[in-house]
């Protein structure tokens, strides 16, 4: 027998259908978001560098068909569920009001697994953008010995932005389109006391800093997230991204031999990163009379491809002794 929800109070109803809302980590507009109406593979297209040539007209001025693209194929993940039983003695004492807190948690909760994927995807983008990180994929956040002071860990921090938007540059990724930059809360809370990221008026030195939640540099939108950096996600263990598919899963605890692992990562805007759903995230309620319960479920189905090969930088700790 379904619930009926009829009678909900607004409020309520809005926070089930609408608890999975913009997540805190990964905006929504750093990606190209697609919805598949039907569970076909994706196409993205496949944005690569173009170089003009002198050609007599006429000729084909580029390899490719006229009017065709190269492109990625994206092939959809299963899944991603959760639920939860609510009991009726727990609905009884706490009103309908438990049901929506709970969606919104699951919606909360799925949200973080797919910013996870997103993240440990871009991640591996970057690494395989060379055969080690330096210096074509990644740049390095030093410290340790020779870092004590509080300037010289904020300056520390500062660098790797810095290095990043650098990384960008030289790949000839557009000034004007927007980066974003996620690390660990040891850098970002570290470059929040660098001169340079916090003043933005060199010529009046002025203390602009954003919010903490977000610093905006540039054209770079900073984060911080605890994710998946520096853990080993190779399967081999249980992690947070326990059961994901095998193209997420990578031991980001040592990179490329190295004693230490990834602590942030950056891409490019929607240019660099293409994601396909066939579920949209959602949340739904039911009865479930034979549990004595009300069945809460949070479910959604997509899919990550690479659309850009320059359009991500990793972040890798190296001990400055």
């Amino acid at each position: 027998m379904a619930l009926d929800l009829s009678n909900w109070d607004t409020t309520v109803r809005a926070s089930v259908i609408q608890a999975f809302a913009e997540s805190a980590i990964v905006p929504d507009e750093s990606y190209d978001r697609r919805v598949h109406t039907n569970q076909a593979s994706l196409v993205f297209p496949k944005i690569s560098k173009r170089f003009a040539q002198n050609k007599a007209d006429g000729t084909i001025l580029t390899p490719n068909t006229p009017g065709a693209d190269p492109a990625v194929s994206l092939a959809l993940d299963q899944p991603l569920k959760l639920h939860d039983y609510l009991p009726y003695s727990a609905m009884n004492t706490q009103q309908a009001t438990l049901e929506g807190d709970w969606a919104e948690r699951l919606g909360r909760d799925l949200r973080r697994a797919q910013d996870n994927r997103f993240i440990a995807f871009s991640i591996q983008c970057a690494i395989g953008g060379g055969t080690t990180l330096a210096p074509d994929s990644g740049v390095f956040w030093e410290t340790g010995v020779g870092f004590t002071t509080d300037d010289q860990k904020a300056e520390a921090a500062a660098n790797v932005i810095r290095d990043i938007l650098k990384k960008f540059a030289d790949n000839q990724v557009p000034d004007n389109e927007r980066k974003y930059i996620i690390v660990t809360p040891e850098i970002f809370f570290d470059s929040l006391r660098s001169q340079m990221l916090r003043s933005r008026d060199f010529t009046q030195d002025s203390n602009n800093a954003g919010q903490l939640s977000r610093i905006q540099f540039g054209e770079a939108t900073i984060m911080r997230a605890v994710s998946i950096f520096d853990t080993d996600q190779d399967g081999t263990s249980d992690t947070e991204l326990f059961g994901a598919p095998a193209k997420y899963l990578d031991d980001y605890s040592e990179v490329s031999g190295t004693s230490e692992g990834v602590h942030g990562v950056g891409w490019a805007g929607p240019s660099s990163l293409g994601v396909g759903f066939v579920e949209t995230l959602n949340t739904r309620v039911s009865d479930s009379p034979e549990h004595e319960s009300v069945l809460v479920n949070a479910r959604l189905q997509m899919g990550t491809a690479c659309k850009q090969d320059e359009g991500f930088v990793s972040v890798v700790k190296t001990v400055n002794v």
